[in-house]
């Protein structure tokens, strides 16, 4: 939503970077829930002194590890609106105004392990402004590969889906979609177990 948006903006300031690339690598377990993204993101600075960028999430159960192109480990998270938390990533080393930097890092969930939470079935990247080269994969254990799996978009980071696409699984256990440009929209994969009691 535009609200959420300002919110953020009103919080972080003026943009300081723009993503070139981004790249998520989504596994989920054998006990069904999501373990671990991989994500690998090609920043550009947009002013001079680039020394590190926002990482935002929608919850903060949430542990981040950095590699390529980061620098020590980031700060504790902060609450910046209702849904939205914050850490910043230190990167290598600072930017020129135009220079770009690769950097690899992995986030680890601590969800409580509900299947039938919907919340716990889907995995989505919230886009404010505009994203270009965005790449998505996720991978299912193969002892719980789900019954269905859907792209979808929904309408904002707490509204509904708004359209959906069923996918299928390849030979890994694993559904990808690539997207040219993105632009103030939420996406990603949704999926169904069943039985659903089964792990009640």
């Amino acid at each position: 939503r535009s609200g959420a948006a300002a919110e953020v903006a009103g919080v972080l300031g003026p943009r300081r970077h723009q993503t070139v690339s981004l790249h998520d690598h989504v596994y989920v377990g054998a006990d069904r829930k999501p373990a671990r993204t991989r994500t690998m993101q090609v920043v550009e600075a947009i002013v001079e002194g680039l020394d590190r960028i926002p990482y935002l999430y929608d919850t903060n159960a949430v542990t981040l590890e950095v590699g390529q192109g980061c620098a020590g480990a980031p700060g504790p998270f902060r609450r910046i609106g209702d849904v939205v938390y914050v850490t910043d990533i230190p990167l290598a080393h600072s930017l020129a105004l135009g220079e770009t930097l690769t950097l690899e890092y992995w986030t680890s969930y601590h969800y409580d392990g509900n299947p039938a939470d919907p919340e716990e079935r889907e995995y989505r990247r919230a886009v404010m402004n505009t994203l270009e080269n965005f790449d998505m994969r996720i991978e299912f254990h193969p002892d719980q590969v789900p019954t269905a799996v859907w792209w979808a978009v929904w309408d904002g980071v707490e509204g509904p889906v708004l359209e959906q696409e069923q996918v299928t699984l390849d030979s890994q256990h694993s559904a990808h979609r690539y997207l040219r440009s993105l632009e103030r929209s939420v996406v990603g994969f949704h999926w169904r177990w069943e039985p659903a009691c089964a792990m009640l």
